[in-house]
């Protein structure tokens, strides 16, 4: 049985998105965007709601974040421990018989996570707020120029009609 990301309810004309699916899917990029794009075209009425929690897993760190890290903490012992990891490729064979090399990504991640966790959460818990409050502020901002555009007193058009006779 396949897990369902997103359907459409023709009951409540609605279309329903996984909340971890939807994050992926607003961004243009991503297949998931597509497939969301396709389904919104075929139901223009529909409205999209989401269903379960999104999750945000900070641990499903990538290479390029943890040298991000390394390189905003200054830690040279850390960067160069990381990249030794990488260049160290263990052989694998696929699915075909073929052999390839590959660094292990589940070790290194569980290495970055023993060491480096707690810095590491703090900082993206620290980031993470940070775009809530810049976004509430914008927001807040929004919503001031939009009452001082409703408030502003309206000018009377006055022109005067010549005669013309």
């Amino acid at each position: 049985m396949s897990k369902k990301n997103m359907w459409y309810d023709f009951a409540s004309n609605v279309i329903m998105v996984e909340a971890n699916y939807y994050k992926r899917a607003t961004n243009p990029d991503t297949i998931a965007y597509e497939k969301l794009t396709v389904i919104v075209q075929q139901h223009p009425t529909a409205k999209i709601k989401t269903y379960g929690k999104a999750v945000d897993n900070y641990n499903h760190i990538t290479i390029e974040q943890m040298q991000k890290f390394f390189l905003d903490t200054e830690d040279i012992q850390g960067a160069m421990e990381l990249k030794k990891m990488c260049e160290s490729k263990e052989i694998k064979v696929s699915a075909t018989g073929r052999r390839y090399k590959e660094n292990n990504m589940g070790k290194i991640r569980q290495w970055f996570m023993r060491n480096y966790s707690d810095e590491y959460k703090l900082r993206w818990e620290m980031k993470k707020k940070s775009k809530l409050e810049i976004q509430a502020e914008m927001e807040k901002q929004l919503n001031q120029a939009e009452d001082a555009t409703t408030n502003e007193p309206q000018e009377a058009d006055v022109t005067e009609k010549a005669d013309v006779a």
